[in-house]
C-alpha cells in the first residue's frame, strides 16, 4: 500500500513548479515597475527646480521612495530596497531640498537607475559591494 506522500507528491511537485514560476514572472513584472518608478523619480527631481511643481515633486519622490523601498526586497531587488530606504529617510529629515541636498538626491537615484539597468538582484555580485560601499559613504556623509 503506498503512502499519502507517495499518492500526492506529484502534485505537490507540481504545485511548488507553478508557485516558483509565478514568482518568477512576479519578478520580471517588478522589474518592469522599477523602471517606470525611475523615471518618475528623475521627471520629479527635474521639477524641485521649479517653485511652481516642487512641493507636488518632493512628494511624488517620497512616495516613489517608500514604495521602492517597500517592494523591492519582495522580489529579490534587495539593493533597490536599501537604496529607497535611503532615500525615503533622507527626504524625511529635508522637507525643501536644495543645493547639496539636491545633489544628494540625484546620487540615489542613479544608484537605483544602476541597479535597474544592470539587474542587480539579490547581493548584486561585485557591482552590488560596490554600490553599497558608496551608499554607506553617502548615508555617513549625512
Amino acid at each position: 500500500m503506498s503512502s499519502y506522500k507517495e499518492k500526492n507528491s506529484g502534485g505537490f511537485d507540481d504545485a511548488l513548479a507553478r508557485a516558483e514560476a509565478a514568482i518568477a514572472e512576479l519578478k520580471e513584472s517588478y522589474h518592469a515597475q522599477l523602471g517606470l518608478d525611475i523615471a518618475e523619480l528623475e521627471t520629479a527631481y527635474g521639477e524641485l527646480s521649479d517653485p511652481a511643481t516642487s512641493s507636488a515633486a518632493l512628494k511624488t519622490l517620497a512616495s516613489l521612495a517608500h514604495n521602492i523601498k517597500g517592494q523591492g526586497g519582495s522580489f529579490g531587488y534587495d539593493l533597490a530596497t536599501e537604496i529607497g530606504g535611503a532615500l525615503s529617510d533622507f527626504l524625511r529629515q529635508r522637507p525643501a531640498p536644495a543645493g547639496r541636498a539636491r545633489r544628494i538626491i540625484h546620487l540615489y537615484i542613479r544608484m537605483l537607475r544602476i541597479v535597474f539597468e544592470r539587474k542587480l538582484v539579490e547581493d548584486g555580485g561585485s557591482m552590488g559591494r560596490s554600490l553599497r560601499l558608496k551608499l554607506k559613504r553617502l548615508n555617513n556623509v549625512l
